[in-house]
């Protein structure tokens, strides 16, 4: 239907059309770059039993424009609208077809547990903000509302993920009460905020994964704020596969590095993410601020270039060739199947490539003596590391001399080889 205003200044819908609902197979989806809504830009198309009964044709075509920001691939069932008097899109060849509107996405097993379902920019208008007026002013505005300045939009990375969207980019100003003046009139329950050292990132959770499919499906959307209807809108953003671009997803966990079974070896793991397509690990050594260097996937060796990535399926891996005498530490970032690169992890504690020493013999009342770091094995960065010495050499088995007559006042005498007591 179309809207007009009556004489009132109501809106009133007029030419209203009935559509008929059809769900189907996508065969070919339609491109995700900007400017894909223009008729002369290549379709995407839909096979459909359903559609076949009731127009004789088993096929549609499905403009960018029709389906939002998802992410279709070819195997994806989505429900879809026809007008039952709509006009037929020439697609070559002499063959002209029905065209899909108000395309959704039916998730599929993979989707529903985390799977990426769309990757888009969200262009959010910010309510004005409210600045009290300066002195000698304020008194004048004192039983006034207080003047308001306009704000830029926001410019939101976003990543739809099973039942929640991944929100970064977020100015330090901007917190969940905000989000959820628009994301609210959504279903949204919530979209608690975090702050890192790149920037501020918000998980909206959602009641379940239609509100997503949902939202994503449609390019605008408009909500009331403030007495004033306003445009969020949805754009196409393309993924950026070198990790030269600014990080759009929050970071892993700190990972963990221990020192293998051989010298100049070490073992890296880390926490898995579903969405992640790959990893990407460096190591550096510690306490210098060297240079970060890539761990090559196919060998294990540093200095790793395109081919340093490491399989969604992969936890840990096996970094091998480093010196023996040098403490090294690691992060971890992932990388999305829409080419969006992670935040990096903190670093992991301080490890050395040095196998660890054999545990101690059992002490009887360890008295602990403090360690500067560096002293190898591992350790976390600033910390110290405390050793248990044996209170004497009884403890291991070794002959004490017998103890000298002395005067009193006199000092003792250490013979040579003695274990001192105090230590």
């Amino acid at each position: 239907f179309r809207v007009r205003l009556s004489a009132e200044g109501h809106p009133q819908a007029e030419q209203i059309q009935r559509l008929r609902k059809f769900q189907g197979t996508i065969v070919q989806p339609p491109p995700m770059e900007e400017g894909a809504e223009h008729e002369s830009s290549p379709v995407g198309r839909i096979i459909s039993d359903e559609l076949s009964a009731v127009f004789g044709q088993r096929e549609a075509v499905l403009r960018r424009a029709s389906c939002g920001q998802m992410r279709l691939a070819a195997g994806d069932r989505v429900t879809f609208c026809v007008q039952t008097d709509g006009d037929l899109v020439a697609v070559g060849g002499g063959l002209r077809l029905r065209e899909a509107l108000l395309g959704m996405l039916v998730p599929r097993m993979h989707q529903l547990h985390g799977g990426m379902l769309a990757c888009f920019e969200l262009s959010l208008p910010r309510a004005p903000a409210h600045v009290p007026a300066p002195w000698p002013h304020q008194y004048h505005h004192h039983h006034h509302q207080m003047p308001s300045v306009p704000r830029a939009d926001l410019m939101l990375d976003c990543h739809a993920v099973g039942e929640r969207i991944i929100v970064s980019g977020l100015p330090p100003d901007a917190d969940e009460a905000e989000l959820m003046r628009f994301f609210a009139k959504h279903g949204a329950l919530g979209a608690p905020v975090a702050h890192s050292r790149s920037g501020g990132y918000a998980s909206v959770n959602f009641p379940s994964i239609t509100e997503v499919t949902r939202f994503i499906a449609r390019s605008i959307h408009t909500f009331a704020d403030d007495k004033e209807t306003r445009l969020a809108r949805l754009h196409a953003k393309g993924g950026c596969v070198a990790k030269t671009c600014a990080s759009s997803l929050p970071g892993l966990p700190r990972p963990m590095l221990v020192p293998a079974e051989s010298p100049g070896v070490l073992l890296a793991s880390w926490s898995s993410v579903v969405l992640a397509a790959g990893y990407c690990v460096e190591l550096r050594p510690a306490g210098v601020q060297a240079q970060w260097c890539k761990v090559d996937a196919s060998n294990g060796r540093l200095g790793g270039g395109d081919s340093a990535t490491f399989d969604k399926d992969c936890n840990c891996c096996r970094v091998t060739g480093l010196p023996s005498n040098a403490v090294f530490e690691a992060r971890v970032s992932y990388l999305t199947a829409c080419g969006c690169w992670s935040d990096t992890s903190d670093c992991s504690e301080w490890c050395m490539a040095y196998p660890q020493q054999m545990a101690p013999m059992p002490m009887r009342q360890p008295h602990l003596a403090t360690v500067p770091r560096g002293a190898g094995g591992c350790m976390a960065s600033g910390a110290s590391l405390k050793f248990g010495w044996p209170q004497g050499p009884q403890s291991m088995g070794m002959q004490m001399p017998q103890q000298q007559m002395m005067a009193p006042g006199a000092e003792p005498r250490q013979p040579p080889g003695a274990w001192p007591q105090d230590m």
